[in-house]
């Protein structure tokens, strides 16, 4: 790592952007930001990457705002700091997934967006979406075989890995639900029970 992260930004950056992270659904709050930032870090440490830490976390936190809150990113910033608000944004975009991703901060932001959070929460996560959004679950299901079935692009052969064994046991739970739910179809008595 480059730099350290100055606890006192930090401290003042977590509470602007925690009101907006509390609009959000409970995958999406402040926790999915530190998931990011750790996952980012994980990558890196096993990457033998050099990095700056300080964009990474701010790029981070500010993950769940930069496509719709990209002039919040600059206030907080200042015009005094607008060059590191420009590099804060586009790590925070790259993050998302919606632009090239240039530096190794935002390579690695992007990369662990893709795998936060672990094997069992790779699969959980769309199960608990699915169920908020009151999705169907043959819906969510369908959608976890594309998931699984889809090839992001990662920037990392760490990222990779990890993904590779994600999905391995994310196939796993997802035949286990499928028979499990297969195999109790039609033994209602007709009454729901």
């Amino acid at each position: 790592m480059c730099t350290s992260v100055n606890k006192t930004r930090l401290a003042h950056l977590t509470h602007y952007v925690t009101p907006y992270y509390e609009a959000k659904d409970l995958l999406h709050g402040i926790d999915h930001a530190y998931r990011l930032i750790d996952a980012a870090r994980e990558i890196g440490t096993a990457e033998s990457m050099t990095f700056d830490d300080e964009i990474m976390v701010y790029g981070g936190l500010f993950h769940g705002l930069a496509a719709q809150h990209a002039a919040e990113i600059g206030a907080f910033f200042g015009p005094e700091e607008s060059a590191l608000a420009g590099i804060v944004l586009d790590a925070a975009i790259a993050s998302l997934g919606r632009s090239e991703c240039r530096t190794t901060e935002e390579k690695l932001l992007h990369d662990a967006h893709v795998v936060e959070g672990g094997d069992l929460y790779f699969f959980i996560k769309p199960l608990l979406t699915g169920t908020y959004v009151r999705q169907p679950l043959e819906e969510t299901l369908s959608f976890i075989d594309g998931m699984l079935e889809s090839e992001p692009q990662l920037y990392f052969e760490y990222s990779r890995m990890r993904l590779t064994q994600f999905r391995q046991e994310a196939s796993a739970l997802q035949a286990r639900l499928r028979a499990q739910l297969s195999s109790q179809a039609g033994t209602t008595d007709g009454d729901g029970t």
